[in-house]
């Protein structure tokens, strides 16, 4: 339903009450298909002014049991498409395992102007038992030259093993071109376990790209750091009204 309704621009979707296991949608044959040269993108794709409204009754599941490496590290059960103008996200409740992220929010440095926006989301995420891709993010993104993140009482927990003993739940990276400046707004969410949330600096651009936290409880302080060898810190985080735990 969401791979036709996402040919249109601007639809909605409304998930009614039930539990959608994602492994049984795509079917077996589809993950064990994975390998070198399938996209990092691969799952449902989202964009394009998409809006997804998922009833309370409704639960997004997706357990990866079989040994295909290319379906852990490749699979995310939503991804962004590439140039949309982005999406919307409301109420998913999302739990996963053994997957690259819940949500692979990536705009590949696109110049085009976006919004991505996701409220009232409950999503977990467990690579404990994983192999080749250990990664605790829930939502893992690379920002578009011009876009806009809000994140809205959501709910966030990962696990994973060693070494990620530490990390973030959220994070996004800059995009690479000179110019790019985004805006991202992490707001009265809450962040279990033991991962926080942050950004990262990337890419040749001199504008600031800033993340503001807000009324948010988590682990341990948001924090920047670096995206592979980028050297130009361009990117900010703003913290107010903040539970440590």
């Amino acid at each position: 339903g969401i791979a036709y309704a996402v040919q249109y621009e601007g639809s909605i979707v409304d998930v009614l009450e039930g539990t959608y296991d994602l492994i049984s949608e795509f079917g077996s044959d589809y993950f064990e298909s994975l390998n070198s040269s399938s996209s990092e993108l691969s799952g449902i794709q989202i964009g394009n002014g998409i809006t997804i409204n998922f009833s309370p009754k409704s639960k997004v599941v997706c357990h990866y049991t079989g040994s295909n490496q290319y379906a852990r590290i490749k699979f995310s059960p939503f991804n962004m498409m590439p140039g949309s103008r982005g999406f919307t996200l409301c109420g998913l409740n999302l739990v996963c395992s053994n997957v690259r992220y819940a949500v692979h929010d990536e705009c590949n440095a696109n110049s085009a102007y976006y919004e991505n926006t996701y409220i009232d989301c409950k999503m977990s995420k467990d690579n404990s038992q994983a192999t080749g891709w250990l990664n605790p993010l829930v939502i893992g993104g690379g920002l578009g030259q011009n876009g806009r993140i809000e994140i809205i009482r959501c709910y966030f927990n990962s696990e994973t093993i060693p070494p990620y003993t530490t990390g973030k739940s959220v994070n996004y990276h800059n995009a690479s071109p000179a110019g790019s400046q985004s805006a991202l707004y992490v707001t009265d969410c809450y962040f279990d376990g033991a991962y926080t949330c942050g950004v990262s600096y990337y890419g040749a651009s001199t504008e600031i790209t800033e993340m503001h936290v807000s009324g948010c409880s988590l682990p341990a302080e948001p924090y920047i750091n670096r995206e592979g060898s980028a050297t130009i810190e361009n990117v900010a985080i703003r913290k107010f009204n903040n539970e440590i735990r």
